[in-house]
């Protein structure tokens, strides 16, 4: 679920929380660095399993998801990640 944020006296504005999911810091940081600036709360996780906690813990609206990581690839993510989150799902390569 996005999170509120003050700005003024009585306005607040929500930012929508992605989950990052790449086992390559410097594209985690990259995703990161852009989407912060864009106005998203980032969540960062370098595999499958901290997702899978992650996503357990977390609200997430949108998760950006690498297929291909070692230990456990973002299908498998994917399907483990059904019965706990209905969040947006991003794959890529």
């Amino acid at each position: 679920m996005a999170q509120a944020v003050q700005i003024g006296r009585a306005q607040t504005r929500t930012m929508p929380c992605v989950l990052i999911v790449d086992d390559d810091l410097s594209v985690q940081l990259t995703l990161e660095f852009c989407l912060q600036d864009a106005g998203y709360s980032v969540i960062l996780a370098g595999d499958g399993p901290a997702a899978l906690r992650v996503a357990a813990e977390k609200q997430i609206d949108l998760i950006i998801l690498d297929v291909n990581m070692p230990q456990m690839n973002g299908l498998a993510v994917c399907k483990a990640l059904n019965p706990i989150r209905r969040s947006a799902i991003f794959r890529w390569s």
